[in-house]
């Protein structure tokens, strides 16, 4: 009986475990944007930072190939998932193809969609992960921002000391390594949202006092990106979160944190300063009206159901607007995949809210940061167009926290029910 406990155990998680998945998401998350860090950014270098991402993800995809040789049997549910996935994205590029004539680079993307499918849910679809190791994950995502946040005060320091005198909201624009400053603020806010959850489950003094000195430094860097979508994003999750795992104590207490967190800044700049730069009232949608009138035309006057790829849209978005973003992911995953594409979309959040009241059931907390970052990312959707499973650093970690950790915490507690090596999984599998 032992023995066949023994044989389970290393089916069921092989050569990987939580300190393994922790620091190779690290490790990605960190080769990813490094050539962002060296500087070479701007459009001269496209090309270069396309395939450095794409090359990333694929010595990703080679090293939990190796890691993962010994996990067991797929996870069938998954694989149909992928093989669904598959098929929608080759009709698109079939359609996008007689539409344009050739098949063109931006269909990297689509490939990069099934790096990710294939990597998180066919190689990885049995690994489970244990809420600590969840806290180990959350915690090197921290360390990771707090990086691009240091990267950023050293890079924009003369500017920053003049950030409480700019004359308008667009004379400077912070965003450390970052393509912009509306992803530099994402991901910033989703490191405070993690903040506080990881503090809420910490009981360890000196690490309490590393989240209050973090929450200081990310605190000041989302409002030097000034990003109303990233404020959204925060509030969002942390009203959802503090409901889902608190209740209606949660909400107080939250509510007068917020309200006193609002009085200090309006204490510090003053009322005109964040109506005018961070709120940017004077600004309204900043032209993201018309951005996604055009994206909603150019959707229903060509193909509705299969959409039209990314470089037609995109250039004819260009070429009237000066934009390449529709600033809203429903929209984009209209133009660019149809109806198709959209209800494909809405079917994985779907699988992975399920996965989510499963480890809500378990683990109040860790249920509640997930269903807090999918509602959180389904409301942000409305204002940006990050989509998961593409390039980019907050791209995976969207599909990483909305799309693929649902399914590993779930894993945990399923193996942990069905069968009796709970404490073996605990020991081996969860750390």
């Amino acid at each position: 009986m032992v023995i066949m406990k023994s044989i389970l155990l290393s089916r069921i998680s092989g050569r990987i475990n939580g300190a393994i998945f922790v620091r190779a998401v690290l490790v990605y998350l960190v080769l990813s944007s490094l050539i962002f860090i060296l500087g070479l950014q701007g459009e001269q270098y496209a090309n270069q930072t396309f395939m450095w991402e794409l090359a990333s993800l694929v010595l990703l995809l080679f090293y939990f190939l190796f890691r993962g040789r010994h996990l067991g049997k797929l996870n069938t549910k998954y694989i149909y998932v992928l093989t669904l996935y598959s098929i929608v994205q080759l009709l698109i590029m079939v359609n996008v193809a007689i539409q344009n004539g050739v098949v063109s680079l931006s269909m990297g993307s689509q490939l990069a969609s099934l790096i990710y499918l294939f990597i998180f849910f066919a190689i990885l679809g049995k690994f489970a992960l244990s809420p600590r190791s969840l806290e180990h994950l959350n915690l090197s995502y921290i360390v990771f921002v707090i990086f691009a946040c240091i990267y950023n005060f050293i890079k924009n320091y003369a500017d920053i000391t003049s950030f409480l005198t700019m004359q308008n909201p667009y004379e400077f624009m912070f965003s450390s390594f970052f393509d912009n400053r509306n992803t530099f603020g994402f991901m910033v806010g989703f490191a405070i949202v993690l903040l506080v959850v990881n503090w809420s489950m910490s009981f360890a003094p000196r690490i309490k006092l590393f989240y209050a000195a973090s929450l200081i430094i990310l605190t000041v860097s989302l409002l030097l990106s000034m990003s109303r979508g990233a404020l959204v994003f925060v509030c969002v999750s942390l009203f959802v979160y503090v409901i889902a795992s608190r209740g209606l104590v949660g909400v107080i207490k939250l509510v007068m944190l917020l309200a006193l967190a609002s009085t200090a800044a309006l204490t510090v700049l003053g009322f005109d300063f964040i109506s005018d730069n961070i709120i940017r009232s004077g600004y309204g949608s900043t032209g993201r009206d018309s951005i996604q009138e055009f994206g909603l035309n150019y959707f229903i006057n060509h193909s509705v159901y299969l959409g039209s790829g990314f470089s037609l849209p995109t250039d004819a978005l260009f070429a009237k607007y000066g934009y390449t973003s529709f600033h809203n992911s429903y929209i984009t995953l209209l133009v660019t995949g149809g109806v198709t594409q959209l209800v494909l979309y809405l079917f994985m959040f779907f699988l992975a809210a399920r996965d989510m009241l499963v480890v809500l059931r378990h683990n109040r907390r860790a249920g509640s940061l997930l269903v807090a970052v999918l509602i959180a990312y389904l409301v942000y959707s409305f204002i940006e167009s990050t989509l998961p499973l593409r390039l980019g650093v907050a791209s995976f970690v969207v599909s990483l926290y909305v799309l693929f950790l649902p399914v590993y915490l779930c894993n945990f507690y399923k193996y942990n029910t069905s069968s009796s090596i709970g404490s073996g999984l605990k020991s081996g599998l969860a750390r």
